[in-house]
C-alpha cells in the first residue's frame, strides 16, 4: 500500500446507477391497474348512455310527431302510440312476448316494466281498447307518461 496515495486502494469501488422508475412496489401496480379500470368503465358507461339517449330522441320524435300531428284523430294517435311502445317493449322485453299482450294483460305489461301505476289511470285508458273510438281526456298527460315509460325502459 502506498502511503502517500491514501486513495489509491479505492480504484474498484464505483458509483451506484441512477435509481429507476421501474420495478415499482407492487402497490403501484395495483393502483395503475385500478385507474385503468376505472377509465375503461367510464368511457364504456359513457357510450351506452350516449347509445341510449340517442335511442330515446329518435323514439320521442316519432311521438312529438303524433302529438303535433292534427290531420289525424285520436284514436288513431292512440293505434299508433300502443303500436310504438309494442315496438320498444319487443326490442327490451322479447322474452315475456309483448306482441301478444291486450286490454288488462297490455296495461299491467306497462305498468309492471315502467314501474310504474300510471297507465291505469283515466287519460292512458284508450290504450287498454285500441280499437274502440278514443278520445283524449288529457292528452298532455298521455304523451308525458309515454315519454316516462320509453325513456324507463330504454
Amino acid at each position: 500500500m502506498d502511503a502517500s496515495n491514501p486513495l489509491a486502494d479505492l480504484k474498484d469501488i464505483h458509483l451506484p446507477t441512477d435509481v429507476s422508475i421501474f420495478p415499482l412496489a407492487p402497490i403501484w401496480y395495483v393502483l395503475i391497474s385500478v385507474i385503468i379500470i376505472v377509465i375503461i368503465f367510464l368511457v364504456i358507461r359513457h357510450f351506452v348512455k350516449t347509445a341510449k339517449l340517442k335511442r330515446f330522441n329518435k323514439i320521442n320524435v316519432q311521438i312529438t310527431e303524433l302529438e303535433n300531428n292534427i290531420k289525424i284523430t285520436d284514436a288513431e294517435v292512440i293505434i299508433e302510440i300502443s303500436t310504438l311502445l309494442k315496438r320498444v317493449a319487443m326490442l327490451k322485453f322479447n322474452k315475456k312476448k309483448p306482441e301478444f299482450l291486450y286490454g288488462n294483460k297490455w296495461i299491467e305489461f306497462l305498468n309492471h316494466t315502467g314501474k310504474t301505476t300510471d297507465f291505469s289511470a283515466i287519460h292512458m285508458e284508450g290504450l287498454r281498447n285500441i280499437y274502440k273510438n278514443n278520445i283524449f281526456n288529457n292528452k298532455k298527460q298521455f304523451f308525458t307518461t309515454t315519454r316516462s315509460w320509453v325513456r324507463k325502459v330504454i
